[in-house]
């Protein structure tokens, strides 16, 4: 994007923050005209007394859709244009990020605790000679 409209240099263009794109619109004299890229949601973060900004985050491994876009929270369920996505998902409070809180009969419930990283949330399918009725107490 390029903030001063006066200007015609090209160097003078100012990248998108990481994890952020103009969805190839090109001309755009913003910050706001940057969105999350098709891998990343919007996790909003405290900036000050009630302000907050959005910062563009990996999608979680088990959050992302099956055409490659990251699922969108609304009502406390991740929903997708195309699939779907296993498991309970809601918003961390303290710092925005999406987080899995359990996962049906037959997955594994893999946390950011324990696998080290948010990227890496998904509830993961038992294979044909696994099973786990209650992924969210079984271990």
């Amino acid at each position: 994007y390029f903030a001063r409209a006066s200007s015609d240099a090209e160097g003078s263009c100012m990248p998108c923050p990481d994890g952020s794109t103009t969805n190839g619109r090109v001309g755009r004299l913003s910050i706001s005209d940057c969105v999350c890229a098709d891998s990343y949601y919007n996790r909003r973060v405290a900036e000050g007394p009630g302000q907050t900004a959005g910062v563009c985050t990996p999608c979680p491994r088990g959050a992302m859709c099956d055409n490659g876009v990251c699922a969108t929270l609304q009502d406390d369920k991740l929903v997708c244009v195309e699939g779907s996505i296993v498991g309970a998902w809601e918003v961390d409070e303290d710092n925005g990020s999406y987080e899995l809180r359990s996962c049906p009969a037959g997955h594994e419930l893999r946390t950011t605790a324990e696998t080290g990283s948010a990227e890496l949330q998904e509830c993961r399918q038992c294979t044909a000679l696994q099973y786990i009725l209650d992924p969210n107490r079984d271990v």
